[in-house]
């Protein structure tokens, strides 16, 4: 296990500007506990997590939470080794889901081609999980913040002891986030927009939080061309929510695309039905004209 010593250190350094996720009044970091300056809600922080859920909110996701746990710990989404954390998206030969994480690794480095090579660019990681795409970020100088609802220890938030690099974590809602406006310079969904209750507002909470000039980054999430099941994403849906948003959309694949569409025309002649595919999406506001 890692010490905690340099994540309690980061914390106090109140590195992303704070917003009460009831009224959106100004909120103040102290060593374990938030407040905000308009209703006075308090807000802890216990295992180096910052609260943002507020209880009525964790009453209503606590089923879901529940069965969410349990099926991710019958799948094995989960170790006993902290090494197996660090090394992340890299994983033994025997792990059951390394198909799975051999395609993030793939997109793990398209997403390191997109942010180039700045330091320090301030980081919002959407559906963090157990952190690793922060940890990855943080060990290349960025300013993260990880936000999920799961706190679990193998598979949430609580799996940041396993990391030495430096990162904030909040468990708090994609549709309510505790960011003030304008701050981050990448939103990124990883693995999780799929998740989302509602496409366009938890878009467009992400674009308030985001800086001028930023991008929202979806990786990870499985979408489908023909919206065969309720709730599927399909690049339509997204599409329509970005018009609503004013948002532009770039697509982007680890793959080549040719090599890829026939192998999922394979995939759908094996299992008759249309596959996931797993696009890398950036939404960005459109430059303004001068003119």
């Amino acid at each position: 296990m890692i010490s905690t010593e340099l994540t309690t250190q980061y914390a106090l350094r109140n590195t992303f500007s704070l917003s009460c996720p009831l009224c959106r009044g100004h909120v103040i970091a102290e060593e374990n506990r938030a407040r905000c300056l308009l209703c006075g809600t308090i807000y802890p922080r216990t295992n180096d997590i910052w609260r943002f859920l507020p209880s009525a909110r964790q009453e209503f996701f606590a089923p879901f939470l529940q069965e969410y746990r349990a099926t991710r710990a019958n799948e094995k989404w989960e170790s006993m080794d902290g090494e197996y954390y660090r090394a992340l998206p890299i994983v033994p030969h025997d792990d059951p889901h390394r198909a799975i994480w051999k395609i993030r690794a793939k997109h793990f480095a398209r997403l390191l081609q997109m942010l180039g090579d700045a330091k320090n660019l301030r980081v919002l990681d959407i559906g963090a999980g157990n952190g690793w795409l922060s940890n990855q970020l943080a060990a290349r100088e960025h300013s993260v913040a990880a936000v999920d609802l799961n706190d679990d220890r193998r598979d949430g938030l609580g799996a940041r002891v396993n990391y030495a690099n430096a990162f904030e974590c909040y468990q708090a809602e994609f549709d309510c986030l505790p960011f003030s406006d304008a701050q981050f310079d990448f939103v990124i969904f990883n693995a999780s927009l799929h998740y989302a209750s509602s496409l366009t507002s938890s878009l467009a909470e992400s674009q308030r939080v985001l800086a001028p000039r930023g991008s929202i980054i979806i990786l990870d999430s499985p979408f489908y061309t023909r919206p065969a099941v309720k709730n599927f994403l399909t690049l339509q849906l997204l599409r329509d929510a970005a018009h609503e948003l004013n948002l532009e959309m770039l697509l982007a694949f680890a793959d080549d695309v040719w090599h890829k569409l026939a192998r999922r025309k394979i995939i759908e002649l094996k299992i008759g039905r249309e596959p996931a595919h797993f696009p890398i999406i950036r939404l960005f506001q459109p430059p303004t004209s001068n003119i």
